[in-house]
């Protein structure tokens, strides 16, 4: 029987600690210390016994009682997240890589994360050995980065540019699997001139732990394509099966889990219109049929892989639709219905991402203003909130003091997002309902009781909500 209540667990520690030739009282005094100094310390416990039990429990408990920080460490990432707890569980050896080298330190480029994916994919032949060593890699990165977080080696901004150019280039390796795979059904090259196009967070380069990619792909030309082996006619069915596996590879599960939520909702029409439509497809739809919620949507479209001619293209033609040098309407009234419709929907004002003074209010403020005033502004067309945020108050349409409450709000805000959705790996935005839950999320955010975070939070939504 598995042992259930925190003198079970210390009592089996302790028999592990005695195994390992360390004296269990000592041992277990100092592990309750530090147990005890953590946001959750059952949670801690309970991760740290399961730890252990995945074997080397001997070798661990030696390295804790020699080297106490690395202790120290694993109980604090146990305690404030479930979902990298259960990596480590699952893959221990992940541990000591983390503590070993200057990992924790160093902040990687998309460049890097290719080049480490295509080093993880190349030591396979088949696409979905291929697959899995990407998922590998992806979840060894995910705890690197959110270790980083949780231990104060990088802030909100830093973990999401990261983890949207981890993203980046796991998207890419993706699409060039996506081509091999093709390669290999017909005689000679492919044409290798498809755009990825990120969108929302992954665009701005604001990704959470458990965020969806919103993604748009565009190809250069209409054509024929002629391929007999693949019954591919025009180049638009091939870049449409192209999209396809690329939009299923980051989706499925296997064993070895899934790599990314994709949303294909974003495009012209929605979920009845094609995966991948070409450049002049694009501006054709958006001239005729665009609307004011697609401009909105359009601030944060970004390259993330693919063909870079032909995505930079592609973002010049658009420029005019999302930035017209006279707008025919205001579109402060539509974007107001907009959010107004987004929170009837919710329940309470909990959402810290959709409620009232919510991070969702100055994504709306900022891009209201960047619609009113990028067509003759082009330093306000910035992807990224915070860098929009500091160009709106350099250009004088937000008050020094406007832009610095917005700021602080917004870090703040995803900070709290992002402890939300590490704790399980699940995509949350709202603050938890109990008493008890409450004080452990404002413990792992440095807080001496949820009074004093509640009031923060407070604070930080009445000036969301002011501006």
């Amino acid at each position: 029987i598995a042992p259930s209540t925190d003198d079970e667990l210390y009592r089996a520690i302790g028999q592990l600690a005695a195994d390992a030739g360390l004296s269990p009282p000592l041992f277990l005094k100092n592990l309750k210390g530090d147990v005890r100094a953590t946001a959750n310390p059952r949670r801690a416990l309970t991760s740290y016994h399961r730890f252990l039990m995945t074997g080397f429990s001997s070798a661990w408990l030696r390295d804790f009682e020699a080297h106490r920080l690395l202790q120290q460490i694993v109980l604090e990432l146990f305690s404030q997240s479930q979902y990298l707890a259960d990596i480590l569980v699952r893959n221990p050896e992940l541990f000591r890589w983390l503590t070993s080298s200057n990992v924790l330190t160093i902040t990687k480029t998309c460049g890097e994360y290719l080049a480490e994916a295509t080093d993880a994919t190349g030591l396979f032949q088949r696409s979905e050995r291929k697959l899995d060593s990407l998922k590998r890699f992806q979840r060894r990165e995910l705890l690197r980065i959110g270790a980083r977080q949780i231990l104060k080696e990088a802030d909100v901004a830093t973990t999401s540019g990261e983890l949207s150019a981890l993203a980046d280039a796991i998207i890419g390796s993706v699409l060039e699997l996506a081509y091999d795979q093709i390669a290999g059904a017909v005689e000679g090259d492919v044409r290798r001139e498809l755009a990825v196009i990120g969108l929302g967070k992954l665009g701005g380069e604001e990704l959470n732990v458990s965020s969806d990619i919103d993604l748009v792909f565009v190809y250069d030309k209409d054509g024929a394509f002629g391929s007999s082996e693949l019954r591919l006619a025009t180049l638009h069915e091939y870049y449409c099966r192209v999209a396809e596996y690329v939009v299923r590879r980051l989706s499925e599960h296997t064993a070895e889990g899934h790599l990314y939520r994709v949303d294909m909702r974003l495009r012209p029409d929605g979920n009845s219109g094609p995966l991948a439509m070409s450049r002049a497809a694009y501006f054709a739809y958006y001239e005729a049929r665009g609307e004011l919620w697609e401009r909105q949507m359009l601030i944060k479209s970004r390259l993330v892989a693919g063909d870079g001619r032909v995505g930079e293209k592609w973002m010049e033609e658009i420029q005019p639709f999302i930035y017209p040098k006279t707008l025919l309407a205001s579109p402060l009234e539509e974007i107001a219905r907009i959010k107004a419709r987004i929170e009837s929907n919710l329940d309470g004002e909990k959402n810290i991402k959709l409620g009232s003074g919510g991070i969702r209010d100055i994504e709306f403020v900022v891009q209201a203003l960047q619609l009113l005033n990028g067509g003759n502004n082009m330093q306000l067309r910035q992807r990224n909130t915070l860098l929009a945020l500091r160009q709106l108050a350099q250009s004088k349409h937000l008050k020094e003091n406007e832009e610095r409450d917005l700021e602080s709000a917004y870090r703040f805000l995803r900070t709290v997002e992002d402890r939300l959705q590490l704790l399980h790996g699940l995509q949350r935005h709202s603050i938890p309902e109990s008493e008890e839950e409450r004080r452990i999320l404002a413990r792992q955010l440095g807080y001496n009781s949820a009074a004093a975070f509640s009031k923060d939070l407070a604070s930080h939504q009445t000036k969301i909500r002011t501006v």
